[in-house]
Parts: C-alpha cells; structure tokens; sequence
C-alpha cells in the first residue's frame, strides 16, 4: 500500500513535470491553489484545473465567465479610446501657464538678478 502511494506519486510528478508531446516546457505554468494546481497554457491561453481528490488529482477545464471577461475588455476598450481622446485634444491645444505661475517665475529671476548685482557691485576681496 504505501509503495503504491509512492509510485503513483512518483509517475504523478513526472508526467506534470513533462511536456506534452510537441509542446515546450516554457509554452505551460503551474499555479498551485488550495486544493490543487491551475496550468495555464501560455500559447492558447487554455487553463486547466487539477484538484485533488482521495484517488488523486482530477484535472478538467478551468470554469471561466466569458462573458464576463468579455464585458472587462469592452469597457477596457471605451476607457482607453476615452482617454486617447483627451490625451490627443491636450496636445493640440498648448497649455499656457496660469497668471499665478508667471508671477512666482518673476519673483524668482527678480531675486536672482537682484543678488547677481549685489555680487557685481561688491568691491574685489581679493
């Protein structure tokens, strides 16, 4: 009995740990969960859910809403024209600085010219 516990997890391990025939190991991800393990496929984007049970792992497809998903990347798309959008219109019109900010521009070159003569002014110390 305990043998075969260890066998059947032996030859689990290896063939999670194969690739399927024509497949890369770098095209497939394991993510474990609570009760098992998620594999993603990278190319297809296919998941399959594996859990565990008292005989051993039982995998199947992943459940999925894509309808759901389908909404997520609708409203993704409204966002992101919208935001293009404002982006484009900003361009377009260059932005020009507010009254508050010329002022604090000129108070700053006003006290850089007003020390520079100071400096100018000064008699040589050397």
């Amino acid at each position: 009995m305990r043998w075969t516990i260890i066998i059947r997890a032996s030859v689990a391990t290896a063939l999670l740990c194969t690739p399927a025939a024509g497949q890369s190991v770098s095209d497939r991800r394991v993510v474990p969960t609570e009760d098992g393990f998620l594999e993603i496929d990278t190319q297809t984007g296919n998941v399959t859910e594996c859990r565990r049970t008292p005989e051993g792992y039982r995998c199947g497809p992943a459940k999925n809403d894509q309808g759901g998903l389908q909404a997520e990347i609708d409203r993704l798309r409204r966002e992101n024209a919208e935001l293009r959008g404002q982006l484009t219109r900003q361009r377009m019109r260059p932005q020009q600085p507010s009254d508050q900010e010329i002022d604090r521009a000129l108070d700053v070159m006003e006290r850089f010219l007003r020390r520079f003569i100071g400096i100018m002014r000064e008699p040589d110390r050397t």
